[in-house]
């Protein structure tokens, strides 16, 4: 692996450079706003830096707009888990760190409204998702968004009851959001405020 900057008009980007099995050269903008670049592993790490360098305006401007959709749940120094702030410093490794709570936090609301609803999921996925805070299939699978662990615990709770109603109604019926108003009678706000909140 090679670490390393590119800098230009006053602007930084931090890369990290991977070596993997892969076609073609591959980037993603991790939660600390490095850019990860996964290349093929007969290709020199110049032809990656290359790559960033060629691409420079376009590859900032991403990470600018994730700042700016991530404010709500990322300060300088904190991060924002179940709606609290948490310092940064403390937590090793922030994307482990998020999907290990998420798989704990969903997996505890999960299974106590599969009971109290009376539905089973045939799968449960937990990923990152621009469109949506969560999904239900009609093959019975669930996906929910890794997001969903910044926000507080009863808007949690309100997606993965609303997806698990879909499990008896695969749509937005008025019957679908009379089921949900049973289990969360003030499900109107809390729609309300995932509105206000970006997935991206």
């Amino acid at each position: 692996m090679k670490e390393g900057s590119i800098k230009k008009d006053n602007k930084t980007i931090r890369y990290k450079i991977r070596k993997r099995s892969k076609k073609n050269i591959i980037i993603k903008i991790n939660e600390l706003y490095d850019v990860e670049v996964s290349i093929p592993p007969k290709f020199p790490y110049k032809t990656g830096e290359g790559f960033l360098e060629l691409n420079f305006e376009k590859i900032y401007l991403i990470i600018e707009k994730k700042k700016e959709a991530d404010r709500i749940f990322f300060e300088d120094e904190f991060i924002v888990v179940l709606g609290e702030k948490r310092l940064k410093s403390e937590i090793k490794n922030i994307e482990d760190f998020l999907m290990t709570e998420a798989k704990r936090v969903y997996k505890e609301i999960l299974n106590r409204w599969i009971k109290n609803i009376g539905v089973k999921p045939n799968k449960i996925k937990i990923k990152k998702m621009k469109s949506a805070w969560g999904i239900c299939y009609s093959n019975k699978n669930i996906t929910l968004n890794l997001k969903l662990i910044h926000l507080k615990r009863d808007l949690i709770e309100y997606v993965i009851v609303h997806e698990l109603c879909h499990l008896h109604i695969m749509n937005h019926s008025k019957e679908f959001w009379n089921l949900v108003e049973r289990f969360i009678p003030d499900y109107m706000e809390k729609r309300k405020s995932l509105k206000t909140i970006k997935t991206y």
